[in-house]
């Protein structure tokens, strides 16, 4: 059900479930509700300010059920065992979904793992329920202070449990609301011009006409731009996310990933990757340094995917205006490319498990950085299908230096010269 104010305002302080929406909203971005129980059924609610000269117009509300949501079908679709459960909880340690639904709406009761989430943000934990030995796997979202957990027998446990599916169906609510709200601002600034031009329609006829022709004229090509950027960042986002998901489980269970080695141009395909990360994150400067005329024998595609996630990274983990360098270097037998970044760096510690799977380092408040700890595997098992090699050079404060080296080939000659020289 959506739902949405004309004249906004706040929801009721009545609620605690609200508090950490209000809080959102009052910032003046999009929020998220702990459960609420109306009329004796869970629900949870996000928001979105849709904001026209500079105030608040409108306040637009998804709800959706927490025991009857996509959150919950994608739980019903994991398996970890016997004993196994998949768990999100909100920001007070209440079920949003879980695969008993009774129990929705409900406080979860394994007090040491709500600590160790306290505590550490993500991770695991061993602990006793009932006078069984547990293995725990928790981690927070970064949305709304939710958290998703996974929970298993240790006689059952093993490997990483962790899912990606609980992020994908959460990033999807999000974007869906987000979408309504620039929808419902397009049209509320339809209204508005047209009711102004009645007012004035002595003076503005001519301009009426023209506005009735073509209403996306109502709304500022600035403003469209910026609500139709926004969605697309998201579903641009949304799609990487699952893909890698996609593509970690694969490797996770032990599947092959196909790649088509060729003779690719190095410079070529780090300038791509740097043109499309200056249009998405234009803060952050990102210098090149790369000979021309160098050729390394991989798969296009796959190149792309290691600069792009290694970059990605270097960005992330990057303070604002933070510098990343790309550095290229022509051997004799091979190529060697380096991510240089000025972030938060890594202890020695870090560095033996950051190609590991769901691993993410302990940098400060991790759930401000995001992601689900898939990145830099892929890149790992990517470099190593390509024939190469990988290495990470970082210092705590410092930043991080991630440097690949693949086997270089000869530069192909283009099929026009070499019929040209086949005539001579």
């Amino acid at each position: 059900m959506n739902a949405y104010s004309a004249k906004p305002g706040l929801p009721p302080a009545t609620d605690p479930g609200y508090a950490p929406l209000r809080a959102d909203l009052l910032a003046g971005k999009p929020g998220i509700s702990s459960v609420m129980t109306v009329s004796k059924v869970p629900v949870v609610a996000l928001a979105v300010p849709v904001q026209s000269g500079g105030q608040t117009a409108a306040i637009f509300i998804g709800y959706f059920r927490a025991d009857d949501n996509p959150l919950e079908t994608y739980n019903e679709r994991l398996h970890y065992g016997k004993s196994g459960r998949a768990l999100l909880i909100d920001s007070t340690g209440t079920l949003v979904a879980a695969g008993d639904r009774t129990m929705v709406g409900k406080k979860f009761g394994d007090a040491s793992v709500l600590r160790a989430l306290a505590a550490q943000h993500s991770g695991f934990i061993e602990y006793t329920s009932h006078g069984t030995r547990m293995v725990a796997s928790f981690s927070e979202d970064g949305i709304g202070g939710w958290a998703s957990i996974t929970t298993q027998s240790a006689a059952e446990f093993f490997g990483p449990i962790r899912s990606g599916g609980l992020h994908v169906a959460l990033a999807l609510a999000g974007l869906l609301v987000v979408a309504a709200a620039a929808l419902f601002l397009m049209n509320h600034k339809r209204q508005m011009a047209l009711a102004k031009a009645y007012e004035y329609k002595g003076q503005l006829l001519a301009n009426t006409t023209h506005e009735l022709k073509t209403p996306w004229r109502t709304m500022s090509a600035e403003q469209v731009d910026q609500f139709l950027g926004i969605i697309h960042r998201r579903c641009d986002g949304l799609s990487k996310l699952i893909e890698r998901i996609l593509l970690g489980a694969r490797l996770e269970a032990g599947r092959e990933v196909a790649l088509n080695p060729v003779p690719t141009d190095v410079l070529g395909s780090l300038r791509a990757i740097t043109s499309e990360f200056k249009d998405v994150s234009p803060k952050h400067p990102i210098l090149l340094a790369a000979p021309e005329n160098v050729w390394v024998d991989a798969d296009p595609e796959a190149l792309d995917q290691i600069f792009g996630l290694l970059l990605e990274n270097a960005i992330k983990y990057s303070p604002e205006g933070g510098e990343v360098r790309i550095a290229a270097i022509d051997g004799p037998r091979s190529v060697s490319i380096s991510i240089s970044d000025h972030g938060v760096g890594m202890s020695a510690e870090e560095r033996a498990h950051i190609f590991e799977p769901y691993f993410r380092a302990a940098r400060g408040d991790s759930s401000r950085f995001g992601g689900v700890g898939l990145g830099l595997s892929i890149v790992g098992h990517l470099v190593d299908r390509s024939g190469g090699t990988i290495t990470v050079e970082s210092t705590p404060g410092d930043g991080s230096t991630f440097t690949i080296t693949l086997p270089k080939v000869v530069a192909p000659i283009a099929p026009a010269l070499a019929l040209e020289g086949a005539d001579r």
